[in-house]
């Protein structure tokens, strides 16, 4: 069986059910090299993978590039973000997109983890000029990425975004300010407008690994989302994920072993030593896993859904996710 395609919204633009997610390549979790990361990329693109997602802060545009190598770039969906204000920086950062993936369109751009209504107005000259961007050929798409119901409503004040990119997952984890179900409301709120939908974090951050099957089937059984993001890094990953989309059974029972022999391994970690206790990384973090504690930074691993973004405002390298 081949991965559904569909279309996204109401941009036109036509997405695989499952979309691979870039963040588990880069510097803030597996911290793989290009060279290192371009084969998961590679083998999705085999596997009939249309649609890739990265980010500003990911840091994971060169092992796009490389993955894309000998592919029609005018077939690959890429889906890009980025958190700042101000209407330059924003033009800069959707230049550098293009520039570092040579392509000359970048599909959809988000407006990146939009938090509250106030928090988008901040954002209106970004907004305002990634819609000069598409009106010039750029991007085809404006989106919005959040973590939270709050930030899911913002958009819906703004006809200019078309495709929203929220968390959700079976147990509610990592929405913030917000319940799963609060989540699915603004979601379904949107739909009705007719933008574009595709989730994040289906697995929770990994905390759901022990049954990836059931994890997904949650989403998908919603019948809300166009696309589903998952974080891949090696080929056999994209495999087994694809065999899960595909109801491929030898897959599903790999995703159950998988789930098994990994619950619980992968962690936050903060090393004391190199630590300032500075609260870079507390303000960092919208899930409010992290806090300054007597002699470092303390993790809530409860709370935690291992997005690194913490990782990337230290300034002595003290977190890591491994």
């Amino acid at each position: 069986m081949s991965l559904e395609k569909r279309k996204l919204g109401n941009t036109g633009i036509e997405v695989t059910e499952l979309c691979i997610g870039t963040l588990i390549l880069g510097c803030l979790q597996a911290d793989l090299t290009p060279e290192e990361g371009a084969p998961a990329v590679r083998r999705a693109l085999e596997a009939g993978i249309n649609f890739i997602d990265t980010a500003k802060g990911y840091k994971t545009y060169h092992h796009i590039r490389k993955g894309m190598e000998g592919f029609d770039s005018k077939d690959i969906v890429i889906a890009s973000k980025s958190p700042v204000k101000d209407a330059r920086q924003m033009r800069d950062d959707v230049e550098t997109c293009l520039r570092e993936l040579d392509r000359e369109v970048i599909d959809i751009f988000h407006l990146h983890l939009v938090r509250s209504k106030d928090d988008m107005k901040e954002r209106e000259s970004a907004l305002d000029t990634l819609v000069k961007c598409r009106e010039k050929g750029m991007i085809r798409a404006v989106g919005l990425s959040a973590h939270g119901p709050e930030g899911v409503l913002a958009a819906m004040d703004y006809n200019e975004i078309e495709v929203v990119f929220p968390l959700l997952n079976s147990k509610g984890l990592g929405i913030v300010e917000g319940t799963r179900e609060d989540m699915l409301d603004a979601a379904k709120k949107l739909r009705r407008k007719g933008a574009g939908l595709y989730a994040m974090k289906p697995l929770g951050g990994g905390h759901l690994i022990d049954d990836i099957p059931e994890a997904i089937g949650y989403l998908r059984g919603l019948s809300l989302f166009d696309s589903i993001s998952v974080g891949l890094k090696t080929p056999e990953e994209v495999d087994m994920m694809t065999g899960v989309f595909t109801g491929d059974p030898e897959a599903i029972e790999r995703a159950l072993e998988v789930g098994k022999e990994r619950a619980g391994k992968k962690r936050l970690i903060v090393y004391e030593f190199q630590c300032e206790r500075c609260g870079a990384c507390v303000a960092a973090c919208a899930q409010g896993a992290i806090s300054v504690g007597e002699k470092s930074a303390v993790v809530d691993h409860e709370r935690c859904i291992l997005c690194g973004y913490c990782a990337a405002e230290c300034p002595k390298f003290a977190i890591r996710v491994i």
